[in-house]
């Protein structure tokens, strides 16, 4: 099931894309295996942190640990402060209007219906990778051709099921369009799956092709329609409403 097993917020490349972003010049990826586990935290610090960086400063979080069982923190850092000449800044925690940013918040909002809440503690909008697979094609035959996405980080949080306005971006172009996540029970659907409508009035050949989603707002629950009918006269009313939001 797409819901099981995801645990990822932040995808290696959009973190990557977020470093470029606020001028990060160097960074140093390292693979997270059994060897890199168990490197007590003094000797990360010496072999890894300061051979390879020679630090002036180095900045953690206020909830920072690193090396095997966690043991590396502020106190560890401070430390060897003398013995490798560098200053340690700790980042205290950050809260929006009064509630804390945390991992298991954002987690919390994106399993909550809670899109906008998830974006306000990330300070971008949710992203969603992923390749566009062959679908039923049922949407087409109602006037909303939908694009079937098979997410590319496999362990990446989907949101909550539901209808949700997003952009889209094809190729480095941006479109509208709605999404649904769920299985849609009108059409006797039975897995999960995340399907994408693109507003857009030329034809768009997505079949294999990498598209991004890009969650901005939560619309409505996933519903049983009693007809196709009255599925294509809510899916009018989910796309005027993604229209009016910017």
């Amino acid at each position: 099931d797409l819901l099981e097993e995801k645990y990822l917020i932040t995808t290696l490349q959009k973190k990557i894309e977020i470093f470029e972003m606020h001028g990060v010049d160097c960074l140093l990826i390292l693979p997270f295996d059994e060897n890199l586990a168990n490197i007590e935290a003094n000797i990360f610090l010496k072999d890894i942190i300061v051979e390879y960086f020679k630090p002036h400063d180095i900045v953690v979080g206020y909830d920072h640990h690193f090396g095997h069982n966690r043991a590396g923190d502020i106190n560890l850092l401070n430390s060897y402060l003398e013995a490798y000449s560098y200053a340690v800044h700790q980042v205290d925690q950050i809260g929006i209007n009064g509630v804390p940013v945390s991992s298991s918040g954002i987690r919390n909002a994106l399993a909550s219906e809670n899109i906008i809440q998830a974006n306000k503690f990330l300070g971008w909008n949710y992203e969603l990778k992923g390749t566009v697979v062959k679908g039923d094609g049922i949407g087409k035959t109602i006037g909303f051709p939908t694009a079937n996405v098979q997410p590319i980080e496999a362990h990446q949080i989907i949101p909550s099921k539901g209808v949700y306005d997003v952009d889209v971006r094809v190729e480095g172009e941006f479109f509208k369009g709605m999404c649904n996540i769920g299985n849609r029970p009108t059409v006797n659907g039975t897995d999960c799956r995340i399907e994408v409508n693109i507003f857009s009035d030329n034809f768009l050949d997505l079949y294999s092709k990498e598209i991004t989603l890009i969650f901005k707002e939560y619309l409505r629950n996933e519903k049983n329609f009693s007809s196709i009918d009255e599925l294509k006269t809510q899916l009018k009313i989910d796309k005027k409403r993604c229209l009016e939001i910017n």
